[in-house]
């Protein structure tokens, strides 16, 4: 016990002290320039924040400059190792947006410190056409292992989304497909190729485990990976509010896809029903007043029917209550975990088939239902 004390007292001491630290971006791995005959034509790059500065909750760290500052000229040396630069005139108008820079420390005496640096990569062509990739970075530091652990968990928050910055320009409308020659060699059947949005959503409610949110960034992930998807939003953990969920499905959906697109919306948490109808829970909802505080499953199944676009909804959800149950109009496809699953076992379960139909989202939803599941 005598030896445990003063690590204990220096943790202690560094929670509390404001600290002072000069956050440094470093490539995990070396990067390599993207295939110039591939990239469109850059007119101009910008940066915008509209994270509100850096959020530091309970970890006492100052910087020495503006994280703005830093991932701007971070995001900037990156752009110009993968050779994306701004040759003026005509072409397409590039924006990086930082969207949120956080640290939290929960309450305790030795805790973890976690960082979110999260931003959007914005394209607009000169015809019009524009493409959004959302990255995240996230990491995480226990106190007593490093001097400055708050520093060092933001450091890693950073390197990791930059880190994702190649991939991202690479699967946008930045980077043109490869030939048709070298695409049909290794053909995947049912892949998107970039002409997906995927919806991926999974609150957190105050003192329960991540899963949800952890199901939705997992399904982001396999999204990319399996379905090619070109445009994916996550909405994770304490992010998801009602506010949140009326944006994302009363505009920011309408404006982002396209004209006989391909939509995926993906919801893991919970539904409730009462009297009024059926809802989504958000973060903030009240199972007392769900018809003020809860997104409506009949409100959702409209806006998604309106646009423009063949739409799967898969609600991997727990559900609980009674009341009027809403019905999907037939041009949406519906799916749902049984009322006897765990959280997550629709999720395995589609992603399995998904690979196992080499990606092809619809013979995996088919089999699915079906309980054709390997």
């Amino acid at each position: 016990m005598k030896r445990l004390l003063p690590a204990v007292l220096l943790a202690a001491a560094a929670a509390c002290a404001p600290l002072r630290a000069d956050i440094r971006y470093s490539p995990s791995a070396p990067v390599s320039a993207l295939a110039p005959a591939r990239l469109v034509k850059v007119a101009s790059i910008e940066y915008k924040d509209s994270s509100r500065g850096l959020e530091s909750l309970g970890t006492g760290l100052l910087l020495t400059r503006p994280f703005f500052d830093t991932f701007r000229a971070a995001a900037a040396g990156q752009l110009a190792t993968l050779g994306v630069s701004a040759a003026g005139g005509d072409g397409t108008a590039v924006v990086l947006e930082l969207k949120k820079a956080e640290l939290k420390r929960p309450e305790g005496l030795i805790s973890t410190v976690s960082a979110t640096v999260a931003y959007a990569l914005r394209a607009r062509l000169p015809d019009g056409a524009s493409c959004v990739q959302d990255v995240t970075g996230w990491a995480s530091q226990r106190e007593g292992v490093v001097s400055s652990p708050a520093a060092k968990a933001l450091e890693g928050a950073l390197g990791k989304a930059l880190d994702d910055l190649g991939p991202a320009v690479r699967d946008s409308c930045l980077y043109a497909a490869e030939s048709s020659t070298a695409a049909a060699s290794a053909p995947r059947s049912g892949r998107f190729d970039g002409k997906l949005l995927v919806v991926a959503i999974g609150p957190v409610f105050v003192g329960s485990a991540d899963v949800a949110a952890e199901n939705a960034r997992y399904f982001a992930a396999a999204a990319k990976s399996e379905l090619g998807a070109g445009d994916i939003i996550v909405l994770a953990g304490t992010d998801v509010t009602l506010a949140a969920l009326n944006k994302t499905f009363g505009k920011t959906l309408g404006d982002r896809v396209a004209d006989g697109g391909r939509v995926v919306v993906y919801f893991a948490g919970d539904i409730e029903r009462d009297h009024s109808g059926t809802y989504l829970l958000p973060r903030d909802a009240d199972s007392s007043d769900l018809s003020d505080t809860a997104y409506p499953l009949a409100r959702l199944y409209g806006d998604l029917a309106r646009l423009p676009a063949k739409v799967t909804l898969i609600l991997d959800a727990n559900s609980s209550g009674s009341g009027p149950e809403a019905r999907p109009p037939r041009s949406l496809t519906v799916l749902s975990s049984s009322a006897s699953g765990k959280p997550g076992d629709l999720t395995a379960v589609l992603l399995r088939e998904l690979k196992a139909k080499n990606g092809d989202l619809a013979a995996a939803v088919a089999a699915v239902r079906a309980g054709e599941t390997r």
